[in-house]
């Protein structure tokens, strides 16, 4: 984030491009649409507010790569295309070199859908590299991510070549057999709220227990109350280990 900002600045710089506003967004999907997301939201509202302010105003758009106006092909075009809406409207793409183009020509629409399935196609092999590299670690058992209901996660004494601690997930009998409890409820027709109350009343704790700082997303954290919720509940039957391991389970019996 750092890095991009000093190369926007240093890019306006150069170009005397003056009242520069900047944007940064972090935990925040790169899936969403652009005008989904709470900065590009804020910064089309703020486009919108300063031409109606200052008529004939040159409105510049400054981006470290496309993929910024969204992470398909379609998404990107329609950023575009709201973005026609605006006169005056220059994009600068700074991972093309600043290349300005001028969206409202049949050109300048062809380079952006040029520009947006390569980026697409980009996404698309970095994220089926990132599920390869994922699925390697899972088959040896290494935790990825926070650790599971049902699991614990144990040091291996092993780091990996950027100094990180890898661990390994062992099973945490207990955990699981309330996994197995709270499966049984569902297929029997039970809510997740109805679980959540049921594993309440026999003072089942939580993952985190009470008193536990959690990360609650958008740099916020909350203090665990250790009592499940209909959330909670979903969130461990439909965790993707979880449900592998049910359905091995399943297929063992």
């Amino acid at each position: 984030m750092d890095i991009q900002r000093h190369e926007m600045e240093a890019y306006c710089t150069a170009n005397h491009l003056t009242r520069l506003e900047l944007y940064g967004e972090e935990d925040v999907s790169g899936r969403l649409q652009f005008s989904a997301r709470p900065k590009g939201c804020e910064i089309l509202r703020r486009i919108q507010a300063f031409t109606r302010d200052h008529p004939g105003a040159i409105i510049n758009l400054i981006i470290p790569k496309i993929d910024r106006l969204g992470r398909s092909a379609s998404d990107v075009i329609a950023t575009v295309e709201d973005l026609h809406r605006i006169p005056q409207f220059s994009l600068h793409i700074l991972n093309l070199g600043g290349m300005t183009l001028n969206t409202r020509s049949p050109w300048g629409m062809f380079m952006i859908q040029i520009f947006a399935a390569l980026a697409q196609i980009e996404v698309s092999i970095t994220r089926e590299r990132i599920r390869t590299t994922l699925e390697h670690k899972r088959r040896k058992s290494e935790l990825t991510g926070t650790v599971p209901y049902g699991w614990d996660a144990i040091e291996t004494g092993q780091v990996t070549s950027k100094g990180t601690r890898i661990r390994k997930v062992v099973d945490n009998p207990q955990q699981q057999s309330w996994i197995l409890h709270m499966h049984r409820l569902r297929v029997a027709g039970w809510s997740y709220g109805a679980i959540a109350k049921d594993l309440n009343q026999r003072q089942i704790p939580t993952k985190n227990g009470a008193g536990k700082t959690i990360a609650a997303g958008h740099g916020k954290t909350v203090i665990s109350s250790g009592l499940w919720q209909c959330g909670n509940v979903a969130k461990v039957l439909n965790n993707s280990t979880v449900t592998q391991w049910l359905s091995a389970r399943t297929t063992a019996v």
